[in-house]
């Protein structure tokens, strides 16, 4: 796959399964469609200040199936700290505005490696500034890109009672929205525009499981078949798999920037990057 392709992996993966905010509404009527259940979901979700989360995919790639498993932490309005292990390699992300730091090792290494920026570069006089790190602010994008919505039994999930959403991924919208993001990013890749097309022709079902009481969602599940070119240009299908679970809503979570960050490798200066965010979590 290119650099490209995995780029709009990601773009998917984000803007279709992450999640953020809360708060409480009277329970609906039975009368409610999908529709309105979502647009309460929506609301009581996006009013959250923290919430954790879990996820488990599984995705098939040429050398066989691949297993990823990760622990997130998310604070509003734009904080995220997240752990994930996928194969024999462990990575930790900090996100805070636009600043980004990560850090990834080997599983097996008892070396703790020091935090990096995610996205620099560096101008004429060598002073190093950072670039456009694109934060999806709007992470219930997911939940309004969903058509063909059908009501399933509930389910009792976590010990909560909650309603049972199937529904599709508009790709269209989704392609559109990967094109507006790398828009942003104010740079061209090799193959974009075949990679957006082979998105929109990419399969996705979600099931969503939302609380009868609160509407905040427990549970997220997606199913994902999509179309990619292997090395020699020969057009093949892969499947992954996604179950997100959702907790610790508005836990007292702090996320702060890391302290030992290593300087860039050809700063000359050896001197710390630019400054960290001034922004302060609730």
């Amino acid at each position: 796959m290119t650099v490209s392709k995995y780029l709009l992996i990601g773009m998917v993966i984000i803007l279709l399964i992450s999640a953020i905010g809360c708060g409480k509404e009277s329970p609906p009527s039975e009368g409610m469609t999908p529709s309105e259940v979502m647009a309460r979901a929506n609301t009581a979700m996006s009013e959250l200040q923290s919430y954790r989360s879990e996820t488990a995919a599984l995705y098939e790639t040429e050398e066989g199936p691949r297993e990823s498993i990760s622990t997130d932490e998310s604070v509003a309005p734009d904080r995220f700290h997240g752990h994930s292990i996928s194969g024999d390699q462990w990575s930790e992300v900090i996100a805070i505005g636009d600043e980004h730091w990560f850090r990834s090792e080997h599983v097996a290494s008892s070396f703790l490696p020091p935090w990096r920026r995610s996205g620099e570069r560096y101008q004429e006089n060598g002073t190093v500034t950072s670039s456009s790190v694109t934060i999806m602010k709007d992470d219930l994008q997911s939940l309004n890109s969903l058509i063909d919505l059908e009501k399933l039994a509930d389910e009792e999930i976590d010990g909560v009672n909650c309603y049972h959403f199937r529904g599709k991924a508009d790709m269209d919208a989704v392609a559109k929205r990967a094109e507006d993001e790398m828009a942003k990013l104010g740079r061209e890749l090799p193959g974009f525009e075949e990679s957006l097309e082979m998105m929109r022709r990419t399969e996705i079902t979600v099931d969503l499981f939302i609380g009868k009481d609160d509407y905040l969602i427990r549970r997220q599940e997606s199913h994902t078949r999509r179309p990619y070119l292997d090395p020699d240009g020969t057009e093949k299908w892969t499947s992954e798999s996604m179950t997100k679970r959702y907790y610790d809503f508005n836990a007292p979570i702090e996320i702060e920037p890391p302290l030992d960050i290593e300087p860039p490798q050809n700063d000359p200066s050896g001197l710390p990057g630019p400054p960290g965010p001034t922004s302060k979590a609730p």
